[in-house]
């Protein structure tokens, strides 16, 4: 019951990043537009589709070579004051583009924790070459018991 009660932006499992987007409506209109954008979804701010409609969301990825194209659902809909900030969850895409936004949101998050990482001294962040140049992978140490 408690989690019906939280607001759709709380229940999300994976973060959001902003990224340009071509929505297509079931009507055939198409617009293009900032949105974000996680493995799951997508949110962007229109004056339509209604709740439950289906879209299309087609986006670039700088990991990937040509558009993704995914089909959503509207979950969402609530009163901003550009216009109307829509939530979708994607019903239908390709397990594959589903990693490569994961691999692109997962980059975001080291990019945007590598400013904050510093050495012991406090002087500079360890720049991320010198990160991968260690061994470690994207989402862990590669050998785990040995960076401790």
């Amino acid at each position: 019951m408690q989690f019906e009660t939280r607001r759709a932006e709380e229940r999300r499992d994976y973060p959001r990043f902003e990224i340009a987007l071509d929505v297509r409506e079931p009507t055939g209109r198409s617009r293009s537009c900032f949105g974000d954008l996680s493995p799951e979804g997508a949110a962007f701010v229109t004056t339509a589709p209604p709740l439950g409609d289906s879209v299309l969301v087609r986006f670039l990825l700088p990991n990937v070579d040509g558009h993704i194209v995914a089909a959503g659902r509207v979950i969402a809909r609530s009163g901003v004051a550009a216009g109307t900030q829509v939530s979708v969850i994607f019903t239908d895409i390709h397990i594959e583009a589903q990693l490569a936004i994961a691999e692109w949101a997962q980059d975001r998050i080291v990019q945007r924790n590598a400013q904050k990482v510093t050495r012991a001294r406090g002087e500079k962040p360890i720049p991320l070459t010198q990160v991968v140049s260690r061994g470690w992978s994207r989402y862990r140490p590669s050998s785990a018991a040995a960076s401790f």
